[in-house]
């Protein structure tokens, strides 16, 4: 795991986290986006990473195929997943704010060179520019999204995509706010477990598509 945080900072070197905020701030503000959605927050690398070895214990198995993050900022989630121990094929962001976007792609460059340099990482890295609620879920084996503030809306729309989208043995994970399941939802909640975030502890709450 050294070695993956090692990589991690070395992505992120000379970024800090109100950098990125105050990106998603001013753009907000310009676009007079007033959306609860867009406020900016991110999930910490070993954080996360405990989150997917929390996961694989619970499931007794390993992560294979690929990996989403719905809403992806800076592109933490991704890299951390990324450098997972090669467990996904590929990792892939979904981010609408412009600058955040762009920004994650200029990581993916230094992300690219270490993956050459470094001919231990395997994982391929994309982003795409747009919204995370018109993304199809059915390639994906793990979906993230940081919903802690996502208006209710919204997580209705990700609970519909969800459940219509995503493939069997794949996994959910949103951030303090329950879906709120029907009986018959082939969705199947899984556990939690908590998370320090930049903004304080959250609560991961996993899910899986029986």
């Amino acid at each position: 795991m050294k070695k993956n945080v090692e990589l991690f900072n070395e992505l992120y070197k000379g970024y800090d986290y109100d950098i990125f905020s105050e990106l998603s701030i001013k753009e907000r503000r310009k676009k007079r986006i007033n959306n609860k959605d867009f406020i900016y927050g991110e999930i910490l690398h070993l954080e996360f990473t405990k989150l997917l070895y929390f996961i694989e214990r619970e499931e007794n198995k390993k992560f294979e195929g690929d990996f989403l993050d719905l809403g992806s900022g800076s592109g933490k989630a991704v890299f951390t997943s990324a450098l997972f121990n090669n467990r996904f094929a590929n990792s892939v962001g979904v981010e609408f704010l412009d600058d955040l976007y762009l920004e994650s792609e200029t990581i993916a460059l230094k992300y690219n060179f270490l993956k050459v340099e470094q001919q231990q990482i395997s994982t391929n890295v994309a982003f795409l520019h747009g919204d995370y609620l018109e993304v199809d879920l059915m390639p994906y084996n793990v979906v993230f999204s940081n919903s802690t503030c996502m208006e209710k809306s919204n997580l209705l729309r990700l609970l519909a995509n969800a459940e219509q989208m995503l493939k069997r043995n794949s996994y959910l994970i949103v951030t303090d706010q329950y879906l709120p399941l029907k009986p018959n939802s082939s969705l199947k909640l899984l556990s939690n477990i908590f998370v320090q975030m930049t903004f304080g502890l959250s609560r991961a709450i996993i899910y899986k598509m029986l």
